[in-house]
């Protein structure tokens, strides 16, 4: 066009607008992966740790299924294990996400005051997205600990309590 051909350009707010939202749109799946990553870490390591869990309390898990406690009972008892890892891990990862959205206004409302915009609060965490994020962590954990569970049920009391 003319403008372009005198050196100089034209810009719009749409096309400024259209390139922040591919922008936000490469962030948002960059931080899904991050999470799912983490989410997929933290499976890993709660296996992990049940597992260590089994392996330690193998005299205990053989007492309790020579007491008559069933197969159900023991992977029931290694599941809740399970799920409350979670439930910690989730409300920890809640709590440091809001004390992060409180920071991140607090240093925007900082900024805006010096260039004296108005003052907005750009990040928030609803309720329902941390409630959701705890009861995701708390999914991913009961599935961890599945086979850490079966694994201490399916133990051989006889065995457990001779320590072979």
């Amino acid at each position: 066009t003319a403008v372009d051909g005198m050196g100089l350009g034209a810009l719009s707010t749409v096309a400024q607008l259209k390139k922040i939202m591919q922008f936000a749109s490469i962030i948002w799946v960059g931080l899904g992966a991050i999470a799912l990553v983490t989410l997929l870490a933290g499976a890993l390591g709660i296996v992990n740790t049940m597992l260590t869990a089994v392996a330690e309390q193998r005299y205990a898990i053989g007492v309790w299924r020579a007491s008559g406690a069933t197969k159900g009972v023991i992977s029931r008892m290694f599941i809740l294990q399970a799920a409350l890892m979670g439930l910690v891990g989730g409300v920890i990862g809640a709590g440091l996400s809001y004390g992060a959205v409180i920071l991140a206004n607090k240093q925007l409302r900082q900024l805006l005051e010096a260039q004296h915009i108005a003052v907005v609060d750009v990040a928030s965490l609803p309720l329902w997205l941390a409630a959701a994020g705890v009861a995701t962590t708390i999914c991913f954990a009961v599935v961890a600990g599945m086979y850490p569970a079966w694994r201490a049920a399916r133990q051989d009391p006889s065995r457990a309590l001779s320590g072979n």
